[in-house]
């Protein structure tokens, strides 16, 4: 069954075919096809779009730093990342079940996709140690 609605183009505001429309390369909106062949083109050979632009930065540094001598412990004194810490928390919502990770330091109150107040942080440990949480928390209703 083809798809017949109209859409407008979240980038130039034209009405559009829904069967003919394409997300962008960041995945945030619905575009025409003439908006996609416009930022297709604009990509150089031989790169790649914007949502692998932090790897991108992560090897110009290593390169960097291999030309200087900067060393890694040397770059985790620069940066104040030590290669094992993680700056991030994973969130889960239990309304909508969506999953997300946010910089430690934000606040998170509501889920950015539903945006109910249901967020809880993600379960961080494996299978054995969820059941044996699970049985802790029926013991102490009892």
């Amino acid at each position: 069954m083809p798809l017949s609605g109209m859409l407008t183009c979240g980038t130039c505001g034209a009405r559009t075919q829904m069967n003919t429309m394409r997300y962008n390369l960041s995945g945030s909106k619905l575009i025409c096809q003439s908006c996609v062949d416009k930022e297709r083109s604009s990509i150089k050979p031989g790169t790649t779009h914007a949502t692998s632009m932090r790897l991108q930065r992560e090897q110009i540094q290593r390169d960097v730093n291999e030309k200087t001598g900067r060393s890694e412990a040397s770059e985790q004194f620069h940066t104040g990342r030590t290669a094992g810490s993680n700056d991030m928390i994973r969130y889960h919502c239990r309304s909508c079940h969506f999953k997300f990770a946010r910089k430690r330091d934000m606040e998170i109150t509501s889920c950015p996709y539903c945006g109910r107040q249901t967020v809880t942080t993600a379960f961080e440990g494996g299978a054995q140690d969820l059941i044996e949480e699970a049985t802790r928390a029926e013991e102490e209703m009892f």
